[in-house]
């Protein structure tokens, strides 16, 4: 299993780029499979993002591993793909699309405090009108401004039943 850098890390705050990021790693590893003479660089610049390529470049830099050197570069993929497989998934139900800084806060904020490798799946679900429902490991946490709407409103039909008897 490879260690996963800072960098890498950035690229998977959300489930978008974390599948993008799995898919790009199956091309290269294909890619490398079915053209044994072109370079690892090629295979870079030519098949995968700008910004995933860069911190693949630098991850294998410092992990001290040639480009040239096509089997520490499967090894290294192959780490790299496992590693990110047993990322954790929270699921963040909000009631409009947050903004790309919205996310990066969030998902630093919840890395420090629940697990570094964290990934962030979001839905829009307009319904809930404000604040936000949680998924996390099977457990469910509902705290939108609807639900708290709803638990008012059980409370007030409750005391007007009972003021009525």
């Amino acid at each position: 299993m490879t260690q996963l850098s800072p960098k890498i890390l950035e690229l998977t705050r959300t489930h978008e780029q974390y599948l993008s990021l799995m898919t790009d790693i199956d091309l290269l590893l294909s890619h490398m499979f079915q053209n044994t003479t072109a370079t690892i660089e090629d295979s870079l610049v030519n098949h995968v993002g700008q910004e995933t390529a860069q911190a693949i470049k630098n991850d294998l830099q410092e992990n001290n591993i040639e480009l040239s050197d096509h089997d520490q570069v499967k090894n290294y993929l192959e780490g790299l793909k496992e590693s990110l497989s047993e990322s954790k998934i929270l699921h963040l139900i909000l009631p409009i699309d947050p903004t790309f800084q919205f996310l990066t806060e969030i998902s630093v904020q919840l890395r420090k405090k629940i697990n570094p490798s964290l990934v962030i799946q979001v839905s829009r679900d307009p319904l809930i009108v404000g604040g936000a429902i949680v998924i996390y490991e099977g457990r469910y946490y509902n705290q939108s401004l609807s639900r708290k709407i709803q638990l008012n409103m059980s409370k007030y039909s409750k005391r007007s039943v009972n003021a009525s008897l």
